[in-house]
């Protein structure tokens, strides 16, 4: 896919958070600490949520904080809402969520 004018592609890594505080207190090693990077991430400027497949987030072992209306190009529809998720762009973390409304996940449960 070319790249358009104003378009941001980033690589994203999405971590557990309570992973890495485990981690980081020697109850787990940072080998266990659970993440999935994404290549080629479009950066919506104007998105507020992270919309993941139900896979990567069972994957990193998410926590549901609750649910919420989502808006996404098929209209809006309830999905869940997940916390305590690191995002990091080229090995910088660039946003902590401790808690609700963090990444809605797939809208079918």
């Amino acid at each position: 896919m070319g790249k358009q004018m104003g378009q941001v592609i980033v690589t994203l890594t999405v971590t557990n958070r309570i992973d890495r505080v485990l981690a980081q207190r020697g109850f787990i090693s940072s080998g266990e600490v659970r993440s999935y990077t994404l290549d080629d991430v479009l950066v919506d400027t104007g998105a507020t949520l992270l919309c993941l497949p139900a896979s990567i987030i069972s994957q990193l072992g998410l926590v549901q904080g609750g649910e919420a209306q989502v808006e996404n190009a098929t209209g809006v529809q309830q999905g869940r809402i997940f916390r305590d998720v690191e995002l990091s762009i080229a090995d910088a973390i660039a946003c902590t969520w401790r808690s609700f409304g963090v990444v809605c996940g797939a809208i079918a449960k």
